[in-house]
């Protein structure tokens, strides 16, 4: 992206201009201030490690050899790899300061940022290079405690399908060196050994490779399994799920990329065959037989379903009926897409975000 692109240090002298990126991107100027555990960061706020480790990584020679591109792509990395630590940073009752959870919380955060300042030239192009750096900056710690894991094996691979090791492993130095702390040396030999590892393991500098997607999804879906061996294929159809907010051209992509395609239409609230609400706590009852979609199960044929917003309640994971009292209203008998159930009226919900856009249909399925 062009404002990564003006930033990050070239040859011939690789400097790093600091005054610039913090006039360019707000965000950096959020990190001052932000306090660290002396123990893993003795040198400072959170701002002063993102420059040390910036600098750390214009300083190594395997970041120099990259193609520009490349080495573009690592700097908004390391740019961004604490950029959720200001959200996330908590002083604990033994006077520890703790920033649990920033690397998840800073891949949302780095997928909005740079959405953002992308957003005046959306392509697949885009996307991929804003997806590869939001998973680099969620598992930017992997290498520091990866050996230490029984799964390891699973790990690598797992962030080898989202982002590449080697690119994991150039972050994770740079993290490392742009600190000071009493281990270096130590989680220098870890990140070395975890790349080592991955390279044995034909998974360092791209995706690993799997005899067939079926073979790689039940290499995930159990524990031991040969990478290697090929997974007898017994499906008997595709079910092409389409994923995204109401008018972003769900039903045109199926059309456009499969043609002739059945496509099976679920409401976002319900099933067309469920009552209303349920009276017990439980899921939806099995579908009849002439329920939308049943023949391409029955008959093992394959479908498309462009559901808008599936949220857990569509399965019936929560109980019903659903809380009422000051704050709530009902919704409509037959609610509107996107809406499901009552809706909060009452301003901050009464439970957690996740689980009340589960309520108003707001929240995506998580499988």
């Amino acid at each position: 992206m062009r404002v990564f692109d003006e930033l990050c240090p070239a040859p011939p002298r690789w400097d790093l201009d600091w005054a610039r990126v913090r006039e360019a991107l707000p965000w950096v100027r959020d990190l001052a201030g932000v306090e660290q555990d002396p123990v893993h960061h003795a040198e400072g706020d959170v701002e002063t490690h993102t420059r040390m480790a910036c600098e750390a990584l214009s300083g190594l020679p395997a970041w120099r050899s990259r193609p520009c591109a490349e080495r573009v792509r690592l700097f908004a990395a390391v740019l961004l790899h604490d950029v959720a630590k200001p959200v996330c940073t908590r002083r604990e009752e033994d006077g520890r300061v703790t920033a649990h959870g920033h690397s998840r919380r800073g891949e949302l955060t780095a997928r909005r940022l740079l959405w953002e300042a992308g957003a005046e030239r959306p392509s697949a192009e885009a996307v991929e290079w804003r997806e590869h750096v939001a998973a680099l900056v969620r598992h930017h710690q992997v290498p520091f405690w990866a050996l230490e894991r029984p799964d390891l094996r699973r790990i690598a691979f797992r962030v080898s399908l989202v982002a590449r090791n080697d690119d994991l492993v150039l972050l994770a130095t740079a993290d490392l060196l742009g600190r000071r702390c009493g281990d270096t040396a130590e989680v220098l030999d870890n990140i070395g050994l975890y790349g080592e590892y991955c390279a044995e393991q034909r998974c360092l500098e791209g995706p690993r490779d799997f005899p067939s997607d079926h073979a790689r999804f039940w290499f995930f879906r159990g524990p031991d399994r040969d990478p290697d061996h090929a997974a007898h294929d017994d499906t008997r159809a595709t079910v092409t799920v389409m994923s995204g907010l109401p008018g972003a051209g769900k039903d045109t992509w199926i059309a456009r990329h499969r043609p002739g395609l059945p496509v099976v239409a679920w409401t976002p609230c319900a099933p067309s065959w469920a009552p209303a609400r349920p009276a017990t706590r439980g899921r939806w009852p099995p579908p009849p037989t002439n329920a939308p979609g049943s023949t391409c199960g029955r008959v093992g044929r394959s479908c498309g379903t462009p559901p808008t917003s599936p949220g857990r309640c569509a399965t019936g994971a929560w109980t019903w009926p659903p809380p009422t009292g000051r704050g709530w209203r009902s919704s409509p008998s037959r609610p509107r897409p996107g809406c499901c159930g009552p809706a909060w009226t009452g301003g901050t919900p009464p439970f957690p975000r996740r689980r009340w856009s589960a309520w108003c249909g707001g929240g995506s399925t998580r499988t």
